[in-house]
């Protein structure tokens, strides 16, 4: 039974879900999968309580989800997409009113996030995105709670790394590696400008059928590679086995697998007027399904199938 549970994980066909009340594992995550990590929503204390057995939570910083669980009784499973784009406490934490351009970080509190991630069977992390706003991070002086408001500011991956060891003192602290198997998936890239892939007449990603064709050289299309050997020096020192899950650069060449301008802006489908404008209105960060992410979660398949 673990194994046929653990099977229907990653074999799914990413198709609409089925119109019922409760839905199949594979349908469930198809449903849900509309960014990196297979998205991110808010789980609730009470879903924590409820807990048994095959439970999968994604901590994700991409989505543009509320609050969400999900769970398939023939499969004896439930899906919670957590919403978290620091991982610590931050003044984006709510996942309804989180567009905040002057983002604050608590680099050393995580316990709030943590509470929620406790007892499952497997836990799969990422923060990326969220970073990328502004080449320093604020950094709050005391805590949200006590109506604190100054702050310092450091270089990105300083503030990063300080993220990390205090994620990664969290994992040795409360998981248990025979119950719970952890992942962290690598940065998932943009392709906003056309001149990365030697195309002046681009506007962003639109209108890009073909994936990156030149393989004899490195791509660079601003992905803050810092932060990749942060994420994976981190894990290779901990106690606690993570897997760290590279999807990055063979998503470097896929261009052409955004949304673009089939993409939902503040709930709602983009207009006549408005793909008409890609250069304002182009999604270059989020992906259609089927497609890439399809196979990031084939690695995770791969990683789970390979310890049972």
């Amino acid at each position: 039974m673990y194994n046929e549970d653990v099977k229907s994980i990653a074999e799914f066909p990413f198709s609409r879900p089925k119109a019922q009340e409760e839905q199949p594992l594979e349908d469930v995550l198809s449903m849900n999968s509309k960014t990196e990590s297979a998205g991110a929503v808010n789980s609730s204390p009470k879903t924590h309580e409820a807990r048994t057995k095959n439970d999968l939570v994604l901590i994700d910083s991409e989505a543009e989800r509320t609050e969400e669980v999900k769970q398939s009784v023939d499969y004896n499973a439930t899906v919670e997409f957590y919403w978290a784009p620091f991982l610590v406490e931050s003044n984006s934490d709510d996942p309804n009113m989180h567009s905040i351009l002057n983002r604050i970080i608590m680099p050393e509190s995580i316990r709030k996030h943590g509470e929620n991630w406790k007892g499952v069977d497997y836990l799969i992390f990422n923060t990326y995105i969220w970073w990328m706003n502004t080449g320093a991070m604020k950094v709050l002086r005391g805590s949200f709670d006590e109506g604190s408001t100054e702050y310092d500011e450091f270089l990105r991956p300083i503030a990063y790394e300080r993220v990390l060891t205090t994620w990664s003192k969290w994992v040795e602290t409360n998981v248990d590696p025979n119950r719970t198997m952890v992942f962290f998936m690598s940065m998932s890239p943009l392709h906003i400008k056309s001149l990365d892939w030697n195309n002046p007449d681009g506007i962003k990603c639109a209108l890009e059928t073909t994936p990156i064709l030149n393989t004899s050289s490195r791509i660079n299309v601003g992905t803050d590679r810092r932060l990749f050997r942060a994420v994976e020096n981190v894990t290779r020192s901990m106690t606690v086995p993570v897997h760290f899950i590279n999807i990055t650069t063979l998503s470097e060449y896929r261009k052409d697998a955004h949304t673009s301008v089939y993409t939902i802006r503040q709930g709602k489908m983009l207009t006549d007027e408005q793909k008409a404008d890609p250069a304002v209105y182009a999604d270059c960060i989020h992906w259609c399904l089927p497609g890439l992410p399809d196979t990031w979660n084939e690695f995770i398949y791969t990683r789970i199938i390979s310890r049972c």
